[in-house]
């Protein structure tokens, strides 16, 4: 008897913990990022392996003079991913929600410009925890090299080679 006793002062105990445990917060902060000046996109995309968007995500587009953007959208994909897209743009300004219990946890965001199935751009951006999202000094962008070289810079690389290959064959 006494057993059950302990048994069940335990589960109560494990009850009340759960019950009382703090819940995390669906509030959300809006953060303002921009794309531009690499080419034309009409997909965005972001991931983190830390759950810290919030609903709904991608949202209030505008474009650079700040004028709304009526013909895009955005989706919560899930905790860790969201996506927006729309018509070919070049430049667009737009907010990203984040879950407000990530103000103060350390994270990392990829983000991803595509038009059609062609990546764009791609850009790995670090929150440090050490205040409020919207202060763009506790972020860190690492822009990667997702861009495809101009028609002119592979003529320039290719007759650079053909001249390093004639001269070998020529002997100079």
């Amino acid at each position: 008897m006494k057993i059950i006793r302990c048994l069940s002062a335990a589960i109560l105990i494990a009850l009340m913990g759960i019950l009382t445990a703090p819940t995390r917060s669906q509030a959300s902060m809006m953060v303002d990022f921009s794309e531009g000046s690499v080419g034309n996109f009409d997909t965005l995309s972001a991931t983190s392996t830390d759950p810290a968007f919030a609903i709904p995500g991608f949202s209030d587009f505008r474009d650079f003079s700040y004028n709304p953007v009526a013909d895009w959208g955005g989706a919560f994909t899930s905790a860790n991913a969201i996506g927006a897209s729309g018509s070919v743009r070049d430049e667009l300004v737009f907010g990203m929600s984040f879950d407000e219990t990530f103000a103060t946890v350390p994270f990392s965001v990829e983000f991803y410009a595509y038009e059609q199935t062609a990546l764009r751009d791609w850009v790995t951006m670090n929150y440090n925890g050490a205040g409020s999202l919207t202060d763009y000094a506790n972020w860190d962008f690492i822009n990667h090299n997702a861009a495809v070289p101009e028609p002119g810079t592979l003529l320039l690389l290719g007759s650079g080679l053909a001249g390093l290959a004639l001269r070998r064959k020529i002997g100079l």
